[in-house]
């Protein structure tokens, strides 16, 4: 299946920026990253997000709320855009 992904970036000196697969905003995003290199073909986009499936989250809370299932979703289109690297990082947890 073909998905088109969109990264908006507007406001005043670029303050705003949303990303969307076609037509559909992508939340719970941490980082962006874009790596281009003159020995790769294509340049890649990296996408962050937080690790919900991690033990020490509040399952049920998530669940709840949709989180978890939103997070599936986005995960499970981003899977079949060619060039996106998904990266889950670990919540910290010390910092207040």
């Amino acid at each position: 299946m073909e998905h088109e992904l969109k990264i908006i970036m507007s406001g005043k000196l670029n303050s705003m920026v949303k990303v969307y697969i076609d037509d559909r905003q992508v939340g719970l995003i941490q980082d962006v990253k874009f790596h281009a290199s003159a020995h790769e073909d294509f340049p890649e986009v990296e996408i962050v997000f937080p690790n919900l499936f991690d033990s020490q989250v509040d399952q049920n809370s998530i669940r709840k709320g949709g989180i978890l299932d939103m997070l599936k979703k986005n995960l499970d289109l981003l899977k079949e855009i060619p060039h996106v690297k998904v990266t889950l990082a670990d919540l910290d947890w010390s910092k207040p």
